[in-house]
């Protein structure tokens, strides 16, 4: 048994829709629930809604509560983001799981396209989370089986790696330096290699051979214009979504 801390499966199956691709997840259930993981999220540009359950809802039902919180995300992402059909990922919470909410009430809307997953704290390892995201996926034709089946392989994996070496191999571990990423990298690299910030993109600017045109790369953290011929790369777009994402 553990005791201390570890990452939920909400929080998974919220990241999981991300690399999805939704432009907003709706959590079904209290406004604090995930909190953290939700306003990092909305750095990566995915815009983050709960359906605000109280303990009237609890008791009564938060059937209501669910549909406005759609209500309101689409009509948002359609007028702020310009967003004529966004993708929308509806995420359970535990109290929206015990009391038994259908998280698929809404699936047919066709103002959105909606994924739900039905996952709460405690569905066990964190995986489980991102594991049901993609299950959801399969089942509305966003993924195909062969995905669906490469993903599970390889978050069971990640599974059985925390299980050996990470927060889940023993009882309790407390918290240590290595949950800084600057100084795992002084560990494992040396102080030349230190960051001032963590962006996580869509893909590299790579040419076809797979070379990664790093002075790119470069001009965007500096927050230079790119003047190189980027036509040669094996995805131009990618150079505007990193900048979209570093700027």
């Amino acid at each position: 048994m553990i005791f201390h801390p570890r990452p939920s499966p909400i929080a998974a199956a919220m990241y999981q829709l991300r690399d999805l691709g939704v432009d907003a997840i709706i959590l079904h259930g209290p406004s604090g629930c995930c909190f953290r993981t939700a306003r990092l999220l909305e750095l990566d540009g995915v815009r983050v809604f709960t359906s605000n359950i109280d303990e009237n809802a609890i008791v009564f039902g938060a059937s209501e509560n669910l549909k406005r919180a759609l209500d309101y995300a689409i009509e948002y992402l359609k007028k702020e983001l310009k967003k004529e059909k966004p993708m929308i990922g509806i995420v359970g919470t535990c109290a929206s799981m015990i009391i038994g909410e259908d998280l698929w009430e809404f699936v047919d809307d066709d103002r959105a396209i909606i994924i739900p997953v039905e996952v709460h704290s405690g569905s066990g390892d964190n995986t489980i989370g991102a594991i049901k995201a993609m299950e959801s996926a399969l089942k509305l034709g966003i993924i195909d089986e062969r995905e669906f089946e490469r993903q599970r392989f390889l978050l069971k994996k990640a599974t059985e790696v925390e299980k050996r070496r990470g927060m889940a191999k023993k009882e309790y571990i407390k918290p240590s330096h290595g949950d800084d990423i600057n100084e795992v990298i002084k560990k494992e690299i040396g102080n030349i290699a230190l960051c001032d910030d963590v962006v996580f993109v869509p893909g590299l600017p790579k040419t076809r051979s797979g070379k990664i045109m790093r002075r790119i790369l470069r001009s965007i953290a500096k927050g230079e214009a790119i003047t190189q011929d980027i036509s040669t790369l094996e995805d131009p777009s990618v150079v505007k979504k990193i900048q979209e994402r570093v700027c």
